[in-house]
């Protein structure tokens, strides 16, 4: 992910399990960033949370709103705002 300030590779998508790199703007190497979930190698097993009675980490509305926000502003060439927000809730419950 790119953005204004920098660089962000996430780990695997399907496994939520990885390293997290941040390439800040003007650095010239990529920087590895610590855990703060609060877990590691996880995998899928964070869904077993969602079934305890623990609260999303975002409202489906909020994670469209993102996703169509980021496209936009790739089509357009701009920063763009979004036009939802969500509480953060602890890292992991």
């Amino acid at each position: 992910m790119h953005g204004t300030e920098g660089s962000l590779s996430p780990p695997d998508p399907n496994m939520f399990d990885g390293p997290v790199q941040v390439w800040p703007t003007g650095s010239k190497a990529w920087r590895l960033l610590p855990v703060s979930a609060g877990y590691e190698a996880a995998g899928r097993g964070i869904g077993l949370a969602l079934r305890a009675g623990c609260p999303h980490l975002a409202s489906a509305e909020h994670v469209l709103d993102v996703m169509l926000t980021l496209l936009d502003s790739a089509h357009r060439g701009q920063a763009l705002p979004e036009t939802t927000t969500c509480e953060r809730p602890a890292p992991v419950c």
